[in-house]
Parts: C-alpha cells; structure tokens; sequence
C-alpha cells in the first residue's frame, strides 16, 4: 500500500532507474532536492511532536478522571460513614430513652409494680437472696415484663428466673410486647415443670 510518507521516499529511490530507463543519466538526480527531504523530516517531526503533545494531554485527562474519581469515592465513603454514625447515635439515644422509659425507679411505687409485688408476694418467701436478686440495678425487667408476669401464680418465680438469667432478661426487655409475651409464657411453662410440687 503506497501512502504519502511512502510515495515520496519511493519517488526518491526510484528517481535513478526512472532516468536511466529514458536512455539518459543525469547524476544531479542522483542526488535528492534537500528541501524536499527537509520538509519530509520536519513535518514527520511536527507529527511525532503532535502525537507526543496528544499523548501527554491525554495522560493528564486521565490522571484528573482518576483523582476525580479516587475523591469522589472518598466523599462519599465519608457521607455514608457520617450517615451510619448519625444513625447509630441516633439508635442509641432512642434505646437509651426507651430503657428510661421502661425501667422502673427503685424507689418509685407504681400501679404496676404494687400490683404485680401482691401476686408475688406468696412465692417470694422461697428464695433467700429473691429481693437482692430480683431488684439488682442491672436487671434488665421493664414495665412492661412485669406486666405479663403479673397475671402468673409464678410471678416470683419468673422474676427470680429473669434476675438469675440476664442474658435472657436483656434479650426480652428488647422484643416486641407480642414476643415478650411468648418468651414469658415459655418461661412460666418451664417452671411449672421444675417448680410446681
């Protein structure tokens, strides 16, 4: 394939052969017209230089896209570590304000409380350490627990069994009412077998 690059050093080497095929040698066209040969060279030049200056250009655009894109990913893993953050503070506060709410003051006297301390005032008697266990300020029994235990012929025992198992406490005052309601009914069943004569 002849280009224009091509044509020209063709054209160059094939002048010598072209004369002498006419039956006429002409050494002055032996040697190549140098402006020619210089103008060849410098527009090569020119396009290598602009090839570069491209090359270089492009490599720039690329090298921003890509801090673009490095600092954008970085605002917006802030902006989503600031968001859980917030959110997580939030929740606490909530679940703090929830456990105030929940809790019952140690020395605060409550329908609730009154009433559920006469249902369980005929088993208390069972159990010698049942009031340092059962009201310990890190027992996790909300208004709400002693609601539903309330109503039991064991409500003594079920306090002196959330007081006892903590864990299990904690995870019940954080259910919803309806399955606080299952989890103190299982408890009750449980206790029915191992505590009832």
């Amino acid at each position: 394939m002849v280009t224009a690059k091509n044509g020209i050093a063709t054209f160059l080497l094939l002048m010598p052969f072209l004369a002498l095929s006419q039956g006429r040698l002409d050494f002055n066209l032996l040697k190549p017209d140098r402006s020619i040969v210089d103008s060849y060279l410098d527009g090569a030049r020119e396009r290598q230089a602009a090839e570069r200056r491209q090359l270089e250009i492009e490599a720039i655009r690329l090298q921003n896209q890509q801090k673009r894109t490095e600092l954008e990913q970085e605002a917006e893993s802030r902006r989503k570590n600031l968001e859980n953050q917030t959110r997580r503070q939030t929740l606490e506060k909530k679940e703090e304000v929830s456990k105030q709410q929940n809790q019952p003051e140690p020395n605060a006297s409550s329908p609730v409380i009154d009433e559920w301390l006469r249902a369980a005032a005929p088993r208390m008697g069972l159990y010698a350490d049942f009031e340092k266990a059962v009201f310990a300020p890190d027992v996790p029994i909300t208004l709400d627990m002693i609601r539903l235990m309330t109503p039991s012929p064991l409500a003594a025992d079920i306090a002196y069994y959330l007081a006892t198992h903590k864990m299990e406490s904690l995870a019940i005052s954080k259910m919803t009412l309806a399955e606080s309601a299952r989890a103190i009914d299982r408890i009750e069943t449980k206790l029915k077998t191992t505590q009832l004569p």
